[in-house]
């Protein structure tokens, strides 16, 4: 147990199975806890894991999210045509992305309105 709780991977898919075992789950399955107790299950199995690995997990868990952040973002970057994260402020790309919004949505309107015009509107 130790080698699992010292990797913050190991440990999070370790409590996510044991949170979502059930006491009929340990019954109707052989386990390597025969004629033992059977290992901790449910949402309060977390309290047994040492702080520092629960923090270490929250770390991970973040550096994830935050690397799908930054790639979301330069995505977005990329598709507006923009120097990228570094060069544009959010507010900045967020301006641009209202000005281009603006601009398609009164391009559309004036397409639109040269269709009507021309009495091609399927009538």
């Amino acid at each position: 147990m130790e080698t699992v709780f010292q990797s913050p991977t190991a440990c999070r898919e370790l409590l996510h199975r044991l949170a979502n075992t059930t006491e009929a789950d340990l019954r109707s399955k052989w386990s390597p806890w025969k004629d033992q107790d059977p290992p901790p299950y449910g949402p309060k199995v977390k309290d047994q894991v040492p702080a520092e690995v629960r923090l270490l997990m929250a770390e991970a868990d973040l550096a994830g999210e935050r690397a799908m952040h930054r790639s979301l973002w330069g995505e977005l970057h990329e598709l507006m045509g923009t120097c990228g994260p570094i060069g544009t402020s959010t507010a900045e790309l967020i301006i641009d992305i209202r000005m281009t919004l603006t601009r398609l949505r009164n391009r559309i309107a004036e397409l639109e309105g040269t269709v009507a015009d021309d009495g091609t509107s399927g009538v």
